[in-house]
């Protein structure tokens, strides 16, 4: 794959088109990453500065790069027999929202997409000081039928890191790309293409289709919990506490959640509003406790589907193994590599639904 070298101006640099090897990887919740090795010329050295962008040939259109890279860090290793050899890594440009925390008390209460927008819009675009504001950073349309709304407090965390737990919780995917001179951020839902459903075309990776080389099935609930005690502001026996899940007995599963750092602020966020951040807290909390069910697999891109076309990354999928098990998983990680050997594509599936 030949690769365009961008200034931090969003200008041309040069053509990439010999190297040794690539790796490129997306995600579909967080960011993802790259590694280039290519030889330590003089031309290489100068042109693949930190800070500039990378973006494959095959994601440029006439006014748009998509699934663009921000080099972050080059090293050069000399060997007498190899020859001297640079090593060009960074992240993709979802990374940006690293680069920020949530500076003030955020209150989120709405749709979940328009909570999002928000902390992007009050910590990027129009922040209080003006020196957070990236001047060319910008919202665009988002692509999902999610309806559901949430209610939580944040203060002090990583942008990118809040964006991240609610996308996961809630299974919303996120990019951001260029177009002209601006950074354009929106959300966006993988299709689902499991047999759930029976609007899309069923995608379906198995031995019996030939496209599974190899899989493994891991079911743990090891850490499993079903409730949540969550405590909020407050000390000794008046602190606040909401519990999250209605499991009792032997089946109920309990974890402690620590909510000190959300506050009422003196009675400004009512009683009732309150409680629906803590719970907020709880549902997130065990979302990260959940069983623990993994189908992962090496699949042949070659046979009934080609990645691009007919499945994308964040699409739920199908996938089936010898033993009749079967699951909806989610595609939220894509690594594309390339070297002497040739291509390579690898997937990692997560959200499964047995």
């Amino acid at each position: 794959m030949n690769i365009y070298v961008l200034d931090k101006n969003f200008n041309l640099v040069t053509l990439i088109d010999e190297y040794i090897s690539i790796i490129w990887t997306r995600r579909y919740f967080t960011y993802g990453d790259f590694e280039l090795y290519l030889s330590a010329t003089k031309s290489n050295l100068d042109t693949l500065q930190q800070g500039y962008y990378l973006v494959r040939e095959k994601d440029v259109t006439v006014t748009e790069y998509r699934n663009v890279m921000i080099i972050s860090s080059r090293k050069i290793t000399t060997d007498e027999q190899n020859g001297d050899n640079l090593t060009i890594t960074g992240f993709c440009l979802k990374s940006i929202l690293k680069r920020r925390v949530v500076a003030e008390q955020t209150n989120l209460n709405g749709q979940i997409a328009a909570c999002i927008r928000q902390l992007v819009t009050e910590n990027i675009i129009s922040p209080t000081v003006s020196a957070r504001a990236i001047s060319n950073f910008t919202l665009g349309t988002d692509s999902i039928t999610l309806t559901d709304s949430m209610q939580m407090q944040i203060t002090g965390d990583n942008l990118s890191d809040a964006i991240t737990e609610i996308c996961t919780t809630y299974g919303l995917g996120y990019d951001i790309y260029i177009s002209g001179s601006n950074f354009v951020f929106y959300l966006y839902q993988g299709a689902d293409r499991s047999y759930n459903q029976a609007v899309n075309p069923h995608v379906v990776f198995s031995t019996e289709f030939d496209n599974l080389i190899s899989s493994e099935y891991v079911n743990n609930r090891d850490n499993y919990a079903n409730v949540a005690v969550v405590a909020g502001e407050g000390e000794g026996t008046a602190r606040k506490k909401v519990t999250v899940g209605t499991a009792s007995g032997l089946e109920r599963l309990e974890i402690w959640v620590d909510a000190r750092n959300a506050s009422t602020n003196d009675g400004e966020i009512t009683e009732a509003e309150y409680n629906q951040m803590l719970a907020q807290d709880g549902v997130e909390a065990l979302a990260e406790t959940d069983i623990t069910t993994a189908f992962s697999g090496e699949i042949d891109n070659s046979v009934n589907y080609t990645y691009g076309v007919d499945y994308f990354l964040g699409d739920l999928v199908q996938i089936e193994n010898d033993y009749n098990i079967s699951a909806a998983t989610r595609i939220i990680e894509v690594i594309d590599s390339e070297d002497d050997s040739g291509a390579n594509l690898i997937l990692t599936f997560s959200e499964m639904e047995v």
